[in-house]
């Protein structure tokens, strides 16, 4: 009998009835949550000619990434099966998890791609200049550090003064 938790994870990922989740491993230190499945069917599909076939073995333990759940990472582990096929031979059958075309791929897919749209510009130009703005943000977090350590300043020009002080690499030696 399948506890809640494995139950509730059979059906987020969206399982058919061939695979089954054996354990979750919820690690709070590690933010991680590990979720263990097992290949239950008697046959496979061979993933060269599609036809039914016997199950030869299973591969060597293998993880997958998946989604976040909420902000904590997720790992697929599994042992793929693999089909014995007249035909093609021994083969390893994917995960449906891990399909070109699961929703889940799809998804990461779509959030890749509208990623790059919004940011395509910098990155463009990161190539085409090979700078950033890393120094220049880095910067902005000192002065705002500053400020906000600083409690305020009667006059920008004080506010000025004491920005090329702390950060303008001043040479301060006597002569």
């Amino acid at each position: 009998m399948q506890s809640l938790t494995t139950a509730h994870y059979q059906k987020l990922l969206g399982l058919p009835s061939t695979w089954m989740v054996e354990n979750v491993d919820l690690s709070m230190t590690a933010m991680q949550v590990v979720i263990r499945l097992v290949y239950t069917g008697k046959n496979a599909v061979c993933p060269e000619c599609g036809k039914t076939c016997s199950i030869y073995d299973q591969a060597p333990e293998q993880k997958w990434r998946h989604l976040d759940t909420m902000q904590f990472e997720t790992i697929i582990v599994a042992r793929l099966p693999r089909t014995n096929c007249k035909e093609h031979g021994v083969r390893t059958v994917g995960g449906p998890w891990a399909d070109r075309h699961s929703r889940f791929t799809d998804f990461q897919v779509i959030t890749v791609k509208d990623m790059m749209r919004r940011h395509l510009e910098n990155i463009l130009n990161y190539f085409k200049h090979r700078t950033t703005n890393a120094v220049s943000e880095g910067l902005n977090s000192k002065i705002q550090l500053l400020k906000a350590s600083s409690r305020g300043f009667h006059s920008v020009e004080r506010y000025r003064v004491r920005i090329l002080f702390y950060y303008g690499k001043l040479d301060m030696a006597i002569s």
